[in-house]
């Protein structure tokens, strides 16, 4: 965001709870200050929450926020390059297919629970425990993706515990 110079003010404009998009003028005088602003802003209309629209699918929420997260970590050296291969894989042969399609807002427990069952149910040989787990673990990532709010503003996966 530029700021539009000597007694001009910045106009940002961001998308509402209720999807509509508004504008509000910032009375910051330079480009940090207004990025602040415009933070503290998005910030009070989240109530300090990170909110993921309920309506975007698992798989929307996958494409845009989970696997660019992933190539930022192992662009810094956080995560290998073989572990991002290897959740995508996960995430490409199990969670897809079961939980891509479905709305944030529509995701609940038992079809984590679903997922898992399907695993340990599969014949002729069942996926190990460690496969399982590691897909879990998938899932737990694109639940600290969504992390946090509630169903009407935002979504949350919840995934049950093992047993």
């Amino acid at each position: 965001m530029a700021c539009p110079g000597p007694g001009r003010r910045a106009r940002p404009a961001a998308n509402a709870v209720d999807g509509r998009q508004r504008a509000r003028r910032l009375e910051a005088g330079s480009e940090r200050a207004a990025l602040r602003e415009s933070r503290a802003v998005l910030a009070g209309r989240d109530k300090g929450e990170r909110v993921v629209a309920a309506e975007l699918t698992v798989d929307q929420l996958a494409k845009r926020d989970y696997f660019p997260m992933l190539e930022g970590l192992a662009t810094a050296g956080r995560r290998s390059e073989r572990g991002v291969d290897d959740d995508r894989d996960r995430y490409r042969l199990h969670v897809k297919p079961r939980l891509g399609e479905l709305r944030l807002g529509d995701v609940e427990p038992r079809h984590v629970a679903e997922l898992i069952a399907a695993m340990r149910a599969r014949r002729p040989k069942p996926y190990a425990e460690a496969t399982i787990d590691n897909v879990v673990a998938v899932v737990r990532a694109l639940c600290s993706v969504v992390s946090g709010g509630d169903k009407g503003r935002s979504a949350r996966l919840d995934v049950p515990e093992r047993s």
